[in-house]
């Protein structure tokens, strides 16, 4: 059992300091959650708030703004990072809100007894809910949670649980009390002989369970905080809402919040350089998959490889592979769309840097595995087309054009880094190891890349340098430790 660290520290220190709490929901899977594997879903007394906070920030954890569909009257949520890179994720409870995405309309009512009931699990020296309480909360939670079209599905014969809940059910009918869970039952539920009756059955069938769950819905009627039109309006609302922002994010493009920024909507921009080897595309991914477990994170493309697309790429590709610019012509041609096609890519470096600026304003995290730069003529995503000027007669009319396109490319290349990141991560590696990893260049080559990358100087910006030839998994829990200490800042 591998309990985070972090996790261990903050209820050592919560229970040390009377904090009134318990991990009240989903305990089968307390040990998976305390190693950051899912959240940590507490309920906390309003009297140990100040208390609680204060332990997580002085433990590192950052208070969060949850995205739109999970904002709830008495939740918040905290993250944290363990010393292991490992992210967690608390989700503090005043009280004990369920129901569908968006609303959680009912606020179960038994909150305090909960807490004066609550169980010390001595495995993880954490308070739990009493599982005799839990396995109503378990029943009632699930219940509520139905909606129209799954109870059709129910009529239509889909069995009314998941896996997760059958396994959840299992682990408190091998813990509970039936007694202590009559005392519950009688305390909240009016037809309580019917619902204990289907708890104790081995294989509950979907009939009785609709039965117990028109009695649930009757019984919880009075705790609900919606009357029942404004709550079918809602829970439409913001089904169709979330699901359109989803959509819009993933198929669009758009700079739409669909996960957790820090509490004041600050985000920030991270720049990951480094030469051909250094793994810069793969740091890029994992620390966006890590970020984006529940955090706004996203990555934004500056290359000009299988992602960019435009008009000059697609002629220069039907040129290639027809082989026209074997002739003068089509040589002109070629050369012409090229230079054409640099000043797009440099159009693309700010409009994405802009693009990514506003989404940072918004709380996001915008990712890069390159940035452009204006002071190393031909490499690194640099300016490219004055180099051309070189090989043509002065005062031509092609030299003119190209000379246009140079000044524009510039233009588009000195606005995008005016956007400067917030923190840069320099990947290095030998020349040697760049050239074992990536033999397609030459030594030379790689040793001018890699004086640029040492020289590449971000005035003003935290600027940190990561050996990419040691161990993968430290060079990473590096990275994660250097953004978190930034996140936290922000």
């Amino acid at each position: 059992m591998e309990i985070l660290e972090l996790c261990r520290s903050l209820f050592l220190k919560w229970n040390e300091n009377g904090v009134v709490y318990c991990h009240w929901k989903s305990n089968e899977h307390l040990i998976p959650a305390l190693k950051g594997e899912t959240d940590l879903d507490i309920l906390i007394s309003g009297d140990s708030q100040e208390t609680a906070d204060c332990i997580m920030t002085d433990l590192g954890l950052r208070k969060c703004k949850s995205q739109f569909g999970s904002r709830y009257r008495n939740v918040c949520d905290w993250v944290g990072v363990d010393k292991s890179g490992i992210m967690i994720h608390v989700h503090l409870h005043y009280a004990l809100l369920t129901g569908h995405q968006g609303l959680k309309e009912y606020n179960l009512p038994w909150t305090y007894d909960a807490l004066e009931y609550r169980q010390l699990d001595k495995k993880t020296n954490v308070y739990i809910l009493d599982p005799d309480l839990e396995i109503l909360e378990l029943l009632t939670r699930v219940s509520l949670k139905k909606n129209g079209a799954d109870i059709k599905k129910i009529k239509r014969g889909k069995y009314f649980l998941n896996e997760d809940d059958i396994r959840e059910f299992t682990y408190l009918k091998e813990r509970i009390n039936w007694d202590k869970v009559n005392f519950f039952s009688e305390k909240y539920f009016k037809n309580t002989d019917e619902l204990i009756a289907f708890l104790k059955m081995d294989e509950p069938t979907n009939d009785r369970f609709l039965q117990c769950r028109k009695l649930i819905l009757n019984d919880m009627k009075q705790h609900r905080q919606y009357n029942s039109i404004a709550t079918m309006l809602l829970r439409n609302y913001y089904w169709f809402t979330i699901r359109c922002n989803h959509y819009l994010r993933n198929h669009f493009n758009k700079n739409i919040i669909i996960r957790k920024v820090v509490d004041n909507d600050a985000g920030m921009i991270i720049a990951f350089i480094g030469q051909d080897g250094a793994g810069k595309s793969t740091v890029t991914s994992e620390i966006e998959n890590w970020l984006s477990w529940k955090l706004d994170a996203r990555r934004f493309y500056l290359g000009s490889g299988d992602h960019y697309k435009s008009w000059q790429k697609s002629f220069l590709s039907y040129i290639e592979k027809k082989n026209i610019k074997k002739n003068k012509i089509g040589y002109i041609i070629y050369a012409l769309l090229t230079v054409s096609n640099y000043k797009k890519i440099a159009k693309t470096y700010y409009r994405t840097t802009k693009k990514a600026a506003r989404y940072s304003k918004k709380g996001g995290i915008a990712l890069f595995d390159r940035y452009p730069q204006i002071f190393f003529e031909g490499r690194n995503d640099g300016p490219k087309i004055r180099m051309t000027l070189k090989k043509i007669k002065k005062n031509s009319l092609v030299y003119r054009f190209i000379e246009h396109c140079a000044n524009v490319e510039e233009k588009y290349i000195r606005n995008a880094i005016k956007i400067k990141p917030n923190l840069v991560f320099k990947l290095m590696l030998s020349p040697e190891e760049s050239i074992r990893r990536k033999p397609e260049e030459t030594l030379e080559e790689v040793k001018i890349k890699h004086n640029i990358i040492q020289k590449w100087d971000f005035i003003n910006v935290p600027t940190y340098e990561i050996d990419a030839a040691k161990d993968y998994s430290e060079e990473i829990k590096e990275i994660k430790t250097i953004i978190w200490e930034k996140i936290k800042e922000l």
